[in-house]
Formats: structure tokens, C-alpha cells, sequence
């Protein structure tokens, strides 16, 4: 029935050409997992219908086996499939792949290695990630107050208020104020606020943003170049048991 399929795959169809109108964009290598998702989904359903009984499928199946040629040629190239490969150290020799993945294991069950951390600013941060460690419970929460999506990964902290941080995606007045609610609701010793996020975050959270300059106090700024500082704030509600003896900031446990 072509009317059901049309419900069916009419959405769909519109869908992906939307949701890949705003990811093909630079840098298209960082594009292209996000991208083909949909072309994948709508591709599966047009390959399954040249194959299915008609009197055109003469005709159907060469052109569906050619553009699935095509579109495996083109993901291959643009995603630099074979260098990747090679990078990962398995075009050598066959007995030394099970060596890379034995490395590899270790590398993703080692919480710092250098070259899988995302940024400079998490580099810089490994030491406000072991005081983590040594100075708040393990059901402590951590604010985050801009786009530092990495720290509470790092820190092994939950993110507070629901929010894995604070940015313009969330800043609904009704969203906002769910937060805000459950925030005031949890142990949160710790907040990081980076400093191109100042404006935005005072602007956009008028509930949250006043809390944590009335609740909270900077013990010190991490600069990580001439333009972006981190602020690192603690609660002057959660009572402290101690002093850190390597930073001398508070100790929440």
C-alpha cells in the first residue's frame, strides 16, 4: 500500500533532509557520523524497495547497487576510513593488532592518558580532579556553568541540577526553574564558571546564576590562555571537615 509507506517514510525523508541541512557544514569530517544517521535510515528503506518484486526491477536494482556503491565510496574518502585504520596500528603486521587492542584496553580504562583528553582546559584541570577525589563524597555534584561538558566525566561527579551545564540549550524559564529546584535540593560543594561564559550566564539564568554568586566563593582562577580563565567557586553552605593540605582549599568530607 503506497499510502501507509508514504506515512511511513514522508516524515522520515523530510526529517533527514533537515536534520542533515544543519550538520553538513565545516569541518565536514566531524560531521559525518551525525549526518549519515538518517541518509543510512531513509538509504535502507529505498535499497529494501528496489529489491522487492516488481516489473521495474530490472531497472531498480543496478541503479540501487550503484548509489550504494557511490554513497560507501564517498563515506570512505570524506571520513579518511584507511587512514584511520592505519593510525590505529592495524594494517601492520597480524600479530601485533592483538597488542594494539591490548593497549588500547588499557589506554580507556586509564582515567588521565594525554592524548584522549579533549581539551587544554582538562589537561589543566588534573589537579582540580584528584582534590575531587580527596575532598567531596562520592555523591557529591558539581555546577557547571559553560561549556565544560568533560569535568563532571573526569571528576566522577554527577552534574548538579540536572544539568550537565549551564548553556543556551536550557535556558527555558520553566526548565530553568526545575533546576533551580533541584539544586537547591543537593550537595553541591563545587562550581566551575569559565570565564567567556560570564555574560551569557548571568544573562540567561536569572534564578541560578544569582544563587551561586550569593551561595558560593572563588577560591581561585585557573588561567588556560590570555583569553579564557575557569573560575573554580566552592559552597559556603556545605560544611567544610577540613583544609586540603596540597591546596588549602576546603575539604567536604
Amino acid at each position: 500500500d503506497w499510502k501507509a509507506t508514504a506515512a511511513w517514510v514522508g516524515p522520515l525523508a523530510v526529517v533527514a533532509l533537515l536534520v542533515d541541512f544543519n550538520f553538513i557544514r565545516d569541518p565536514l569530517l566531524t560531521r559525518l557520523a551525525d549526518a549519515i544517521v538518517p541518509a543510512v535510515l531513509a538509504g535502507s528503506w529505498l535499497l529494501a524497495r528496489a529489491f522487492s518484486p516488481s516489473r521495474l526491477r530490472m531497472v531498480t536494482v543496478p541503479f540501487a547497487l550503484m548509489f550504494f556503491v557511490l554513497m560507501g565510496a564517498s563515506v570512505l574518502t570524506v571520513g579518511s576510513t584507511w587512514d584511520e585504520i592505519d593510525r590505529a596500528g592495524l594494517l601492520g603486521r597480524r600479530q601485533d593488532v592483538p597488542k594494539r587492542f591490548a593497549e588500547r584496553t588499557t589506554d580507556l580504562r586509564t582515567r588521565f592518558v594525554d592524548y584522549q583528553m579533549p581539551t587544554p582546559v582538562s589537561r589543566l584541570l588534573i589537579p582540580f580532579f584528584h582534590y575531587v577525589d580527596r575532598c567531596t563524597r562520592p555523591d557529591d555534584r558539581l555546577l557547571v556553568g559553560g561549556f565544560l561538558v568533560e569535568v563532571p566525566f573526569y571528576a566522577e561527579r554527577a552534574f548538579a541540577g540536572g544539568q550537565e551545564y549551564f548553556g543556551a540549550y536550557f535556558s527555558s524559564a520553566a526548565n530553568e526553574r526545575f533546576a533551580f529546584d533541584r539544586l537547591q535540593r543537593q550537595r553541591v560543594p563545587l562550581a566551575l564558571l569559565p570565564s567567556e561564559y560570564d555574560e551569557e550566564f548571568d544573562k540567561r539564568f536569572t534564578l541560578v546564576a544569582p544563587y551561586v554568586h550569593a551561595h558560593y566563593t572563588l577560591v581561585t582562577d585557573l588561567a588556560v590562555d590570555a583569553e579564557q580563565t575557569i573560575h573554580i567557586l566552592v559552597s559556603r553552605d556545605v560544611p567544610a571537615a577540613a583544609r586540603d593540605p596540597e591546596t588549602g582549599w576546603p575539604c567536604f568530607r
